[in-house]
């Protein structure tokens, strides 16, 4: 029998498609009988069936349009007395389908969970890409904004990119391919790149004795920063992490009883980095002070100045 080559699964892109051979063993003149089908209709219903002396085949305008049809082909040898070999079977799909026609994204994900979406404190990204729709073999990734030219690498749904040029706005683009070698549309994401802490807040509220079991601090001036996103406080006896507020004043709960409570207050930006704290201590004392002594006793005292010690 003849050889396929290549052996077996090869694809095709578009309708046309060579099918070459290496050619049969046999001494003298050689035929070779082709036959092409479905993989639905089998070879009782051949697409083409015929014989020729050539070593290859083109079945161009043979194969059946739509993504993902499954085509049987086989080839046989027969010598010049009639004599015919057994048949080489081989497979291939006649692939149209860009990878990833149904649905795509790509998202680009900081390594702080701190921050929000479309954010990160760090140049290194890992990106997420989805792709729906036919089978994605390979990828290229585009971590400086263009996929094209890029060199393939396997289909991830999980890489990493390191983001060229620092602070700012980035873009990531990948490009999808498939056995055939079809290509999906462009994949893009973007996030910003923020590597800089907010400024220290500033407290209006000194360091202050009370009686109360709650305590209001207040900012003379809050943490500013391009992307700030909110403040934080820990301290007081309810709060065992910070704590977002809202404003520039907040409420302590002051429950554990007499003593000092620290109140800590920073910053937090969009990619989550953190301002350094500012801090301001709450001493609380509801101990009733002692009465006081008057010298000389408690019964009546007799003087002769316009004044007493007690």
């Amino acid at each position: 029998p003849p050889t396929i080559v290549p052996p077996r699964d090869p694809v095709s892109q578009t309708l046309a498609a060579t099918i070459p051979l290496n050619r049969s063993s046999e001494t003298g003149a050689v035929n070779y009988r082709f036959e092409l089908a479905t993989a639905t209709d089998g070879f009782g219903a051949p697409l083409f069936a015929g014989t020729q002396a050539t070593t290859s085949k083109d079945v161009k305008g043979l194969l059946e349009d739509g993504a993902s049809v499954r085509h049987l082909f086989r080839v046989a040898s027969i010598d010049a007395v009639g004599n015919q070999s057994a048949f080489t079977p081989a497979t291939f799909i006649n692939d149209t389908v860009a990878p990833c026609s149904i649905s795509s994204s790509l998202a680009l994900v900081s390594g702080n969970s701190s921050g929000v979406a479309g954010f990160s404190d760090s140049s290194i990204v890992t990106v997420q890409l989805s792709c729906i729709g036919d089978n994605p073999k390979n990828m290229q990734i585009g971590c400086d904004g263009t996929a094209a030219g890029k060199a393939f690498v396997a289909f991830s749904g999980v890489s990493q990119c390191v983001l060229p040029g620092g602070q700012g706005s980035h873009t990531v683009q990948a490009l999808v391919s498939d056995d055939a070698g079809n290509t999906s549309a462009a994949i893009a994401g973007s996030i910003t790149v923020d590597t800089v802490a907010p400024t220290t807040p500033v407290l209006s509220t000194p360091n202050s004795f009370t009686n109360q079991n709650n305590f209001a601090v207040t900012l003379a001036s809050p943490s500013t920063d391009t992307n700030l996103n909110h403040q934080q406080f820990l301290g007081g006896s309810a709060a065992t992490s910070f704590q977002t507020f809202a404003g520039s004043s907040f409420n302590v709960a002051l429950g554990n009883g007499d003593g000092n409570y620290v109140v800590r207050v920073r910053g937090v930006d969009s990619a989550g980095n953190l301002s350094p704290e500012a801090a301001v201590t709450i001493p609380k004392d509801t101990v009733v002070p002692a009465p006081p002594l008057i010298l000389g006793g408690a019964g009546p005292v007799f003087v002769n100045a316009s004044s007493f010690t007690f």
